[in-house]
């Protein structure tokens, strides 16, 4: 099996896992399906926020932009 696919098996093995959990310590069988989206959608989102942060960091060189504030 090429390690890829082996990766994503152990990450789908996981989050089924903790669905499964989930469900069963919780007494709501529905929590199979629903579980592993949710963990997934954060996951990635996660994922891409930082790796879109690192990457403005990258080409920034360090620097942020600052805004000043008007005070009324």
């Amino acid at each position: 099996m090429p390690l890829p696919a082996a990766i994503v098996g152990i990450y789908l093995g996981a989050l089924l896992g903790a669905a499964l959990a989930a469900a069963v310590s919780r007494k709501r069988p529905g929590l199979i399906f629903t579980m592993p989206l949710a963990i997934m959608t954060i996951h990635f989102a996660y994922g891409f926020g930082f790796l879109r942060g690192l990457f403005e960091f990258i080409i920034a060189g360090g620097r942020k932009k600052v805004v000043a504030a008007e005070r009324q």
